[in-house]
């Protein structure tokens, strides 16, 4: 015959207080082990590689705003708070390009990442939307020839 623990079954009125001790101890191990079980699973998601980028680079002084297409990077990480590993030098090839391109300097580069790219398009799409929305600006794609690789500088 197999043992069942009746007092989780009685109502908690008649409960001892030794029965109502370990019914708590042992809901609060339960929900310890699901928390220890999702955290570990949040650890995994952030080692994976990979990650979606695009690009706006304007200036204050112009009224030229870029926008670069989404372009997946297999070599991108996010670190362990979400945020885009070396994400200065991405922004800042988007910058050189752009400043080579025109031959204007003095642009300011941002860039947007997601894992998903359904969820960086609808961004862009609102970016673009809110450029396009002033009428002031002239929103030009960056050609397809840009691509987001970590620029290597070399000196001289």
């Amino acid at each position: 015959m197999a043992y069942h623990n009746k007092s989780l079954l009685l109502p908690y009125y008649k409960q001892t207080h030794r029965q109502r001790f370990m019914k708590n101890i042992r809901i609060m191990l339960f929900f310890c082990a699901i928390c220890i079980g999702m955290s570990m699973t949040a650890q995994e998601k952030n080692t994976d590689k990979g990650v979606y980028l695009a690009g706006v680079a304007a200036s204050f002084t112009d009224t030229l705003v870029y926008i670069t297409d989404v372009q997946y990077l297999p070599e991108a990480t996010l670190n362990e708070k979400g945020l885009l590993v070396d994400r200065t030098l991405y922004s800042g090839r988007l910058k050189n390009f752009v400043e080579e391109e025109d031959g204007i300097g003095g642009k300011t580069a941002s860039v947007f990442y997601h894992r998903k790219k359904k969820a960086l398009e609808k961004k862009m799409r609102k970016i673009r939307k809110k450029y396009e929305k002033s009428r002031i600006l002239v929103v030009h794609n960056v050609p397809n020839a840009f691509r987001f690789d970590k620029e290597i500088t070399v000196q001289e």
